[in-house]
């Protein structure tokens, strides 16, 4: 399954289980943050190559002169919610990431 389907299956299923507005605005900010930068390096990516891509994602964030610590901090926390789902949902493997 391609990260785009895997991201709006996420997205549906947060708005389901009746997350709040803003809680779903966090997701969708942070975890789009990672798909844009997954798309300018690949385009659309299979879920199960995401690993590939994680890292260097992290690592741009950090060198990222604008993006204090809390913000690092609450971007990482979104991919990690999300990486969640998706192991859950048997979409990764643990430890792929």
């Amino acid at each position: 399954m391609c990260l785009n389907q895997c991201f709006e299956m996420f997205i549906k299923e947060k708005i389901l289980g009746n997350c709040t507005p803003s809680t779903i605005t966090f997701y969708e900010y942070t975890i789009l943050k990672l798909i844009s930068f997954v798309e300018n390096q690949q385009g659309d990516l299979l879920v199960t190559n995401l690993h590939q891509y994680s890292q260097p994602y992290f690592l741009a964030l950090k060198d990222n002169p604008n993006l204090s610590p809390h913000s690092y901090n609450t971007l990482i926390l979104g991919v990690k919610i999300f990486t969640r789902a998706l192991f859950s949902e048997k979409y990764i493997e643990k430890g792929r990431l």
